[in-house]
């Protein structure tokens, strides 16, 4: 299925905690419209709502996951959506750790829809890149920005949602009854493999529509990468101005140094620094 429709869509994805927040709030800056209602980290709670339920995604077929596509769309394009369809999400289940608040149903069973529907619009939510290769074959105009932080403070994060959640797709199997060591272990195999997935997915399938956004590179030299960011997004380079302080690096940048990197296998640590990652 593709969209009938030929909006200028733009997505943000990542491994949770990545720094994806200040993109988000940058397009939000430029008045792209980013879904609301949106969390404190400016996530699209509405896509969470729609893709981010790993029990659904493992028995969705293709035509099921296009469909909840068609529904996020119609939503993003007029800020509404039919009560049936409403009523088909509300009968998930709800989790605390899908991070969507338990008043989201309501809040859009309250919204009207806009008189002139949108059509330049996006959303940001680290889950997305999971959906990469179905929202690129969906969306005809799609862009997609990647944010890419040092792998090795990605392991020691305390944010392991996205291991546990969807390892699986990876080849990785976890449990909460592991040791901090193999957890860490795991969480950096995941980092590497689902990067390795979405470089090959986004440059195969999206070209010059695809960006890699490192984190660590636009926090400490925000006057050369913002401007390459602003043009790969078409938005004015004189944006640029003022916006350095929207990147700043936070206090995990270099955490890895605090930590005993012997636990990783040598393959594992050669991967990072051949992702261009100094150890």
């Amino acid at each position: 299925m593709i969209s009938k429709h030929h909006d200028n869509v733009i997505a943000i994805g990542a491994l949770g905690g990545s720094g994806t927040r200040a993109v988000a709030q940058l397009l939000i800056d430029a008045g792209i419209y980013m879904g609301d209602p949106l969390n404190f980290a400016n996530d699209n709670t509405f896509f969470t709502a729609c893709f981010m339920n790993p029990d659904w995604q493992s028995t969705a077929s293709a035509e099921g996951i296009a469909q909840r596509m068609e529904i996020f769309e119609e939503y993003m394009r007029q800020r509404n959506i039919s009560k049936t369809e409403l009523d088909e999400l509300e009968r998930l289940p709800y989790s605390t750790t899908y991070q969507y608040p338990p008043d989201l149903f309501p809040t859009l069973r309250k919204q009207s829809a806009l008189k002139n529907p949108l059509t330049t619009w996006g959303w940001k939510e680290p889950n997305t890149h999971i959906y990469l290769e179905q929202f690129a074959n969906y969306f005809p105009k799609l862009k997609y920005i990647h944010v890419l932080r040092h792998g090795l403070d990605m392991t020691f994060a305390r944010n392991k949602k996205q291991l546990f959640n969807w390892g699986h797709l990876f080849g990785i199997d976890t449990n909460h009854d592991e040791g901090p060591e193999e957890i860490s272990r795991k969480q950096l195999d995941y980092w590497l493999r689902s990067t390795n997935k979405v470089l090959e997915t986004g440059n195969q399938l999206l070209g010059d529509r695809f960006y890699v956004l490192r984190y660590e590179e636009v926090c400490l030299s925000p006057e050369r990468e913002i401007p390459l960011l602003l043009n790969f997004l078409g938005l004015d380079p004189k944006m640029a101005t003022g916006l350095k302080d929207v990147f700043q690096l936070s206090e995990g940048s270099g955490r890895y140094k605090e930590h005993d990197l012997s636990i990783f296998s040598s393959e594992q640590l050669r991967a990072v620094e051949e992702m261009g990652f100094e150890i």
